[in-house]
């Protein structure tokens, strides 16, 4: 068969994907608090758009529109909307006051929602360990030249209060005498906490027993082999101290009174508050009802309130008639402004049926616990309230649902099936790790349960599972093998 080149027209229909559409998708996947942030981005940058409004700006508004215009206001105001119809516009009402539906019930109970836990976020600023040891350093050394080899050690420790620098660099690079250096730093060793400047856990732990009187012979012994009982080698640990089973337990309990890492005391961990989207909860006369309907309401004090403004359109119209780029202009930002709106709009409902039918498909966990969690995936959801898979997998993404079992991400409600083979019943994935985690937090310390135990064990339950499936789980919950357990029981004695 011959090949040639030809010209075939043909018809078809293709989804354009507009810029719209776009935006409209990946304002599914934010959450409240990187919503905002992309409101008030947009605010900037289309004049069209306007956000929440003070109550004293509210009332400015109302007063003057019960105002009486005067003729010529009149008839200038009916110029102005003339101009506005011309423009084509859209009004969406997106205000958000306190008749709008947050919720999946008109007739909800607002006060539930502000019974629920208030989310702060306050971090207090705190001295650091470096400026701990330089207030230290500047009042116990007067010595200019001691004083810049404190420094030069104060920079070399890192966040555990561990000199992990070797002493000879830091000599060679101030260019000082190494007796001058090591007598400087046994100056440093002895200030607060108490084992800073150290370069290994068993001289931390030295400083540490010497300042509180332990520190005698026997005591260096055992720090000396304390590898030894790391690894679980107890009796190697007993045979090269030369020491009871009693006195090393003894030992082993004034350690744990110690700091390993006493310069971790002074870091500031900031924890970022967990913020809700959406809040779950019945009303306040059901809450001993089990088959009162349970109440949807997104987080209205993280959701952002934005509108088109109508001044600004009709203040703008009176010079669109000469000016044709301008006309088209405010014709394209009006559009994005009212589709924005639509969009927030129909974001937060989607969000509403999604979190509905959850709720609908996991009634029995809110109920009962984990224990009853169902298997569920994203196509279920989908196909129970007419939208596309994809779209129910962006509005899971990053969202969390505060309820009376606590905050979850919406994420935790989909598992995976796992059918059992004995009653055909298909089970949740997160239940099994739940029997799993219970199991083991019962077991013997002395004898902790294998995998191929906890199999048994599960099959007690109906759960019939494989031993490598626990083992996945197992890693998943970072919980250790039997071996591990048993070795970590041991070396707490």
């Amino acid at each position: 068969m011959a090949i040639s080149q030809k010209i075939v027209q043909k018809q078809g229909q293709t989804l354009a994907f507009t810029a719209q559409m776009r935006q409209a998708i990946e304002l599914l996947e934010l959450s409240n608090l990187d919503l905002q942030t992309y409101v008030n981005q947009q605010l900037l940058e289309n004049p069209f758009l306007e956000g929440e409004r003070h109550d004293s700006e509210q009332d400015n508004q109302s007063s003057s529109e019960h105002e009486i215009p005067s003729p010529s206001q009149s008839t200038e105001e009916g110029e102005k909307e003339k101009l506005y119809e011309e423009m084509g516009s859209e009004n969406y009402d997106n205000v958000w006051s306190s008749d709008r539906r947050l919720s999946s019930k008109h007739d909800r109970n607002t006060s539930n929602i502000h019974d629920l836990q208030k989310f702060e976020d306050i971090a207090a600023e705190g001295i650091t360990l470096r400026d701990h040891l330089l207030s230290q350093i500047n009042t116990d050394i007067d010595n200019e030249q001691d004083r810049l080899i404190a420094f030069a050690l104060l920079e070399a420790l890192d966040e555990t209060g561990y000199l992990t620098t070797p002493l000879d660099k830091i000599t060679e690079a101030l260019g000082a005498n190494n007796t001058d250096v090591e007598r400087v730093l046994e100056h440093l060793k002895r200030c607060d906490p108490v084992g800073v400047f150290a370069s290994s856990l068993r001289e931390c732990l030295s400083l540490q027993l010497d300042d509180l009187g332990l520190l005698d012979q026997k005591a260096r012994t055992i720090l000396d082999y304390i590898d030894l009982f790391a690894e679980a080698k107890i009796q190697d640990l007993l045979n090269k101290a030369g020491c009871s089973a009693q006195d090393l337990k003894s030992f082993i309990e004034q350690l744990r009174r110690l700091d390993p890492k006493p310069g971790l005391k002074f870091q500031q961990n900031l924890v970022q508050t967990l913020i809700p989207d959406v809040f779950v909860y019945r009303e306040r006369s059901n809450e001993s009802t089990s088959s009162s309907p349970w109440i949807v309401a997104l987080n209205a004090e993280t959701l952002p309130k934005v509108l088109v403004t109508q001044d600004y359109k009709i203040r703008a119209g009176l010079n669109l008639k000469k000016d044709k780029e301008l006309r088209k202009y405010y014709q394209e930002r009006m559009g994005e402004a009212n589709w924005l709106v639509r969009a927030l709009d129909q974001r937060a409902q989607n969000i509403l049926k999604v979190v509905e039918e959850i709720i609908h498909q996991q009634q029995a966990f809110f109920e009962k616990g984990v224990t009853a969690l169902k298997p569920l995936n994203l196509r279920q959801v989908a196909d129970a309230i007419g939208v596309h898979e994809s779209t129910v997998s962006r509005i899971t993404q990053n969202k969390y649902m505060n309820s009376p079992r606590g905050t979850f991400e919406l994420r935790y409600f989909f598992s995976a099936s796992i059918t059992n083979a004995w009653t055909g019943e298909d089970q949740s994935a997160l239940q099994i790790q739940h029997k799993i985690q219970e199991l083991i937090k019962n077991e013997s310390p002395q004898k902790p349960l294998s995998d191929d135990a906890l199999v048994l064990k599960l099959s007690e339950h109906n759960f019939d599972i494989a031993r490598r499936t626990i083992s996945k789980y197992r890693e998943l919950l970072k919980i250790p093998s039997s071996y591990e357990r048993k070795r970590r029981h041991i070396r707490g004695l």
